[in-house]
């Protein structure tokens, strides 16, 4: 007998990235087939056994399945299904005995959720809400199930300890797993660092840049010679955004080796310092660097003041129109290249990050704790073998390498030995449509996978097989290949490695500790969140006056004022809390590495 699925495929699929923790890279949307999520009464009836049905939409039969629904926080699955998910679904049904339906939600939908009887099967949240399902006993430990997910512990055997230690609640069990263990690496191109437009860098001959303050100088010239774009609108030097929160003011800050854990705090990750920085007391810190870099480029005249107000979309609006020289890394250049590359194919209208000296390139970082989300089972679920299944299969170097790259045969296959992409799919990614390229190209979101992107199989492939230098060389596009040749390199992100080989730059290689803090940070207490948010309010409110100041001497007395209300807002009690944390999470990291 078949037994009714009661839930649909819910096809979805995103593009990883960034983050990082990191301020991590946002993803691309998947689809709905329809369908809702089973009550928990339904879905006991279902596991017990009994109701017929036709064939399920969306793929192959029902079977003995079971319907698994899966939320993750903060992702958006809406669009057409692609293939990469296909293969996934199709995957997990031989392997786990599932249909599974991925959902997105934002935090108002899970507080929403959190103040009901029931979650979906499986859930994947930030740090912040580990704690509210623990005490609440919403999320099911999992000890009991290991034997059906043993790559869930041989992956990392650190990861398992540490989310025993610092998320179980108090109790050592086992509730939630990290994902993208292991080894990563940003590709052909780095996005962090001083982003420029290269037609126009190229106009002024590419003069040498050595740091900051010379690369204003740089964009300033270039401001001099393009006052306005051919329609008449301004042309601004340097812009970011203002969201309300400080995210904007901290992302350039990975130039200077930071990673941001919350408004308030970053954590030092290019070198081996291990150490948590305050954003708001520490003047070598990614705010304060940022404050002072937009304050001398306003004492130039070439910052855009709509920074202090637009939201990230006018960002990429203005740097789509053509009015932005340099936005605060590439992600946010807009359309600016692919509109220009419509017109004149070969066009270099485009932004490019440029190797620096002293950088700290967001690269080549490794942990074995893996990224900041935290997946776990439901309580109320009737299928957490099925479900330890899905973990298992997710955490295998293999079904890491399916979710990234799809299933063996449609865009890659295995040639004497060695997993490589078919020529059609790399001219694809190159030249196809993006529609085309989103449905068969996109791959799952890097926070499901337990595998990094750059572990290795036994093909000698790594997990994701794009991320290879050479297919790196064959989908550059014209301006990635005229910076490149500018170079004397084979891809963008070579001139930065060449540096950092020469150790005149640097990247996350040494600050493995560092990454794994990061994600084993506990959520904040009440009293020490309500000092941070007071905090940052205060930072919000100082910088436009710091940025906008009408000399040093002003920004000056106004650092000096900021830095007292800071300290009257009780930031040291903050400060301690967090200093305290990152010391015990290192020091225990350090026992489990030997």
């Amino acid at each position: 007998m078949r037994k009714k699925g009661l839930a649909l495929v819910l096809v979805t699929a995103m593009a990883m990235g960034m983050l990082s923790g990191c301020g991590d890279k946002p993803a691309d949307g998947g689809a709905s087939d329809g369908g809702t999520q089973a009550s928990k009464e339904s879905k006991t009836q279902e596991a017990d056994g009994g109701q017929e049905n036709e064939e399920e939409a969306g793929g192959g039969t029902s079977g003995d399945l079971v319907p698994i629904t899966w939320m993750m926080l903060d992702n958006d699955f809406e669009g057409e299904p692609t293939e990469v998910l296909k293969d996934v679904q199709e995957a997990l049904r031989d392997y786990a005995g599932v249909e599974i339906t991925f959902e997105g939600c934002d935090t108002q939908k899970l507080d929403l959720l959190l103040t009901g009887s029931e979650l979906p099967d499986i859930i994947t949240v930030n740090r912040n809400y580990c704690n509210t399902l623990l005490v609440g006993k919403k999320v099911a430990k999992l000890d009991d199930y290991l034997q059906y997910a043993p790559n869930l512990e041989s992956l990392s055997p650190i990861r398992i300890a540490a989310m025993r230690k610092y998320y179980s609640n108090g109790d050592g069990g086992l509730y939630f797993w990290t994902p993208s263990v292991g080894n990563e690496t940003s590709g052909a191109e780095l996005w962090n660092g001083l982003t420029i437009r290269w037609d126009w860098y190229k106009e002024l001959g590419c003069p040498e840049v050595k740091n900051p303050d010379e690369f204003l100088e740089v964009v300033k010239q270039i401001v001099d010679k393009h006052p306005t774009t051919e329609n008449g609108d301004k042309v601004y030097g340097v812009a970011t955004f203002s969201d309300g929160t400080l995210w904007g003011w901290q992302i350039p800050g990975a130039y200077w080796g930071f990673h941001n854990i919350s408004d308030a705090y970053s954590m030092r990750l290019a070198d081996d310092a291990n150490e948590v920085v305050n954003n708001f007391t520490v003047m070598d810190s990614p705010v304060w660097h940022m404050i002072e870099y937009y304050f001398k480029a306003n004492q130039m005249g070439i910052f855009d003041p709509d920074s202090l107000t637009m939201k990230s979309d006018d960002l990429n609006a203005k740097a789509t129109n053509g009015q932005i020289v340099s936005p605060l890394c590439s992600w946010y250049g807009g359309s600016l290249y692919e509109n220009s590359r419509a017109e004149d194919p070969d066009s270099l209208a485009g932004y490019m990050v440029l190797p620096m000296e002293g950088q700290y390139n967001w690269d080549n970082g490794t942990s074995q704790i893996g990224w900041s989300y935290y997946t776990a089972a439901s309580a109320d679920t009737p299928y957490l073998e099925q479900i330890m299944k899905v973990f298992d299969f997710l955490n295998t170097k293999e079904g890491s390498r399916l979710a990234y790259m799809g299933k063996e045969g449609r865009v890659w296959e295995t040639v004497d030995g060695k997993a490589v992409i078919k020529d059609e799919y790399v001219e694809m990614k190159l030249n196809g449509d993006p529609k085309e390229v989103s449905k068969n190209l996109s791959y799952m979101w890097g926070g499901m996978m337990g595998a990094a992107n750059m572990t290795m199989l036994d093909d000698g492939g790594p997990v994701s097989l794009w991320d290879t230098p050479d297919i790196w060389k064959l989908t550059l596009n014209p301006l990635q290949k005229d910076f490149s040749e500018h170079y004397g390199v084979e891809v963008p992100a070579e001139a930065a490695r060449n540096l950092i080989a020469e150790g005149k730059a640097y990247d996350f290689s040494e600050g493995t500790l560092a990454k794994d803090i990061l994600s084993l940070i506990p959520a904040t207490p009440a009293d020490i969140s309500r000092i941070d948010t007071r905090c940052t309010d205060i930072m919000i409110k100082a910088i436009p006056n710091l940025v906008l100041a009408a000399d040093q001497a002003e920004y000056d007395r106004i650092k000096e004022e900021t830095l007292a209300e800071l300290e009257a807002a009780d930031i040291q009690t903050s400060i301690e809390w967090w200093i305290t944390q990152s010391e015990e999470i290192r020091d225990f990291l350090k026992s489990v590495n030997g």
